[in-house]
């Protein structure tokens, strides 16, 4: 029989080390961090507009203006609000653009060569009177224009950059003389809807989120939803009784309680009303955003 030699020493050391470093929990790269201040909600944004090599603000083609949005983990809901806001972690794994403002009738004229609503007008104004399926059409001629995949933000998507680290009602704080400070609504909108960009911007640099339009999401609404709802990148159910879409934000003519972070709404996707609007979102690719295929027109307070 041969005499089996006993292991060097040196490589016992090694095998052991390796062992131990085997049986170490695998962390997640880059994994997103947990956005809950406006400190952290700027210094994430930061952080990952130099990690992509993208920059923090950009402008396309249209000289719609938008911020980068960076991935991050969040709790969506609250407890002060209706119950289809049941609170809940998520998780954004990936970064995108938000507009900074709704998209204005300017803009919207600017797309699609038509006129649309006479309501409240004014280059700047929220474009309203728009039904879920507008916003669709709209964003399919801007793709095309672009050779872009412009989409509207997930509900999630939508709540995480409205709150940009707040865990308070609106981004100012919690009472309505601090709304005041963020958007328009009941109390001071002057019975219509007001131009863009006018009110305090929040921490990730985005402006009307709380009142003067309400705001499409891409999500079908679901009351129930919050309870089954994915831990990381939710985009709602897959139907809903009567196509309900998400509307978010609130709007003039309503009460503050309808315009914090957190309150939900629906409508019908091929419905709407003066005071429905919408943004829009781009997905950060290797790609995109790219540099604007034609010269940036100016277009006031609404870039």
């Amino acid at each position: 029989m041969s005499r089996r030699m006993p292991i060097p020493l040196w490589k016992q050391s090694i095998a052991t080390a390796v062992a131990a470093l085997l049986s170490l929990p695998v962390l997640a790269v880059d994994e997103p961090a947990v956005i809950d201040s406006p400190e952290k909600a700027a210094a994430a944004q930061t952080a990952s507009a130099t990690k992509l090599g993208k920059p923090v603000e950009w402008i396309n083609s249209m000289g719609m203006k938008f911020r980068l949005i960076p991935a991050g983990e969040f709790t969506m809901g609250s407890t002060d609000g209706s119950a289809d806001e049941t609170p809940h972690r998520v998780i954004l794994t990936k970064p995108y653009y938000m507009g900074c403002f709704e998209v204005t009738r300017t803009q919207w004229e600017t797309v699609t060569g038509t006129k649309h609503s006479d309501y409240f007008p004014g280059p700047d104004i929220p474009m309203n009177c728009i039904t879920w399926d507008h916003a669709a059409s709209f964003i399919k001629t801007l793709n095309k224009f672009e050779s872009a995949e412009y989409r509207l933000p997930t509900e999630a998507e939508w709540e995480f950059a409205a709150r940009a680290g707040s865990a308070t009602a609106f981004p100012t704080g919690d009472t309505e003389k601090e709304l005041d400070k963020a958007g328009w609504y009941a109390a001071n909108d002057g019975g219509a809807l007001n131009p863009v960009g006018q009110k305090a911007a929040n921490a990730f640099g985005l402006y009307d989120m709380n009142g003067n339009a309400w705001e499409w999401c891409d999500d079908f609404y679901d009351a129930h939803y919050y309870a089954v709802s994915p831990l990381e990148n939710p985009t709602g159910p897959a139907l809903s009784v009567f196509h309900y879409r998400v509307l978010r934000g609130g709007a003039a003519f309503f009460g503050a309680q309808s315009c914090r972070s957190t309150t939900r709404n629906y409508f019908n996707d091929s419905r709407t009303t003066k005071l429905t609007g919408f943004r829009i979102v781009l997905p950060v690719t290797g790609k995109t955003p790219a540099k604007p295929n034609q010269p940036q027109p100016k277009q006031g307070g609404a870039q």
